[in-house]
């Protein structure tokens, strides 16, 4: 014997060990590779890979790859891939991929993929794809896809879609699409759909659609259309249609008609109609009908009468002298905002 060198018990005789470290029942009994430490009943028991590190009870127990770390009861369990890390009860569990992180309870723990990260209890825990981050608790926990960031307690739990990004607690949720951006408490929660962006506290947090943008607390909160844009409190909250544009506190809030426009604080704020234009803080605030335009600087409410189905209607205007030799003439109601002409 040299010195530090050990004895242990091999199952059948006394033996001496020198470059390796196995500690506890079945500790590396068989196929220890070199300088590997297996601390802990089972640990490192099959075939441990050279230079790997199995401490806790079952840690490392079945082909540990070499320079693999597994620290914790059942962490990195069953084919640790080489200079993969698990950290904590279970993490790592099954098939954890080469380079691989996973710290905390059950982080990572099945098929966790080339390169990823899981550090929170359960994040990344099931089919975690390569390259993928997950952190906090639950965090991208099941089918996260590849190259995807989930940041936050529950933020991309299930099926979070390739290249997403979930920032906040239950951010990207459930069901984000891939290539999609949410970023804030609940933000994009339930199926967001591709290349969405979500941005703010409860924006676009159910039914996103395609390409959609929600940017402000609340903002495209509830089925946002396809390619709609919603920036500002509460802006396109609810049922905001394909290709309308809400920008301003509120603005096209609620059922914002397909195409339309509102620009300003309380802007087409209920029903604004298809392809209609409001400009204005409290411009065609309620039920603005389809196919108009209201620009308002008034300071007070300017909505459209139910007759009309098409038109402009603007406040205020300056009053002044007809121009001579005018071929049409404009006429403005002051009433109801309306501008036309005569012949």
């Amino acid at each position: 014997m040299n010195y530090s060198d050990y004895l242990f018990w091999d199952g059948s005789t006394w033996a001496v060990g020198s470059t390796e470290v196995h500690l506890g029942s079945q500790a590396a009994s068989s196929g220890q590779g070199l300088n590997a430490i297996a601390i802990g009943n089972n640990a490192g028991q099959t075939s441990q890979g050279t230079e790997a590190v199995a401490i806790g009870d079952t840690a490392g127990n079945d082909a540990q790859g070499p320079n693999a770390v597994a620290i914790g009861i059942n962490a990195g369990q069953s084919a640790q891939s080489t200079e993969s890390v698990a950290i904590g009860d279970s993490a790592g569990n099954t098939s954890q991929g080469s380079n691989a992180v996973a710290i905390g309870l059950n982080a990572g723990q099945a098929n966790q993929s080339t390169e990823a990260v899981a550090i929170g209890d359960s994040a990344g825990s099931s089919s975690q794809g390569m390259n993928a981050v997950a952190m906090g608790v639950s965090a991208g926990q099941t089918a996260q896809g590849d190259e995807s960031v989930a940041i936050g307690d529950s933020a991309g739990q299930s099926s979070q879609g390739s290249n997403a990004v979930a920032v906040g607690f239950n951010c990207g949720q459930t069901a984000q699409s891939s290539e999609a951006v949410a970023i804030g408490h609940n933000a994009g929660q339930t199926n967001q759909s591709l290349e969405a962006v979500a941005v703010g506290k409860n924006a676009g947090q159910s039914g996103q659609f395609g390409s959609a943008v929600a940017v402000g607390s609340g903002a495209g909160k509830t089925s946002q259309g396809l390619y709609a844009v919603a920036v500002g409190v509460s802006a396109g909250q609810t049922s905001q249609k394909q290709d309308a544009v809400a920008i301003g506190d509120s603005a096209g809030k609620t059922a914002q008609g397909q195409s339309a426009i509102a620009i300003g604080n309380l802007a087409g704020t209920s029903s604004q109609g298809s392809n209609a234009i409001a400009i204005g803080n409290l411009a065609g605030q309620t039920s603005q009908k389809p196919n108009t335009i209201v620009l308002n600087a008034s300071g007070l409410a300017l909505n459209t009468p139910n007759t009309v189905t098409a038109g402009l209607f603007a406040k205020p205007l300056n009053q002044r002298a007809p121009t001579p030799g005018s071929t049409y003439a404009l006429h403005y109601n002051p009433t109801t905002g309306e501008i036309f002409y005569t012949t």
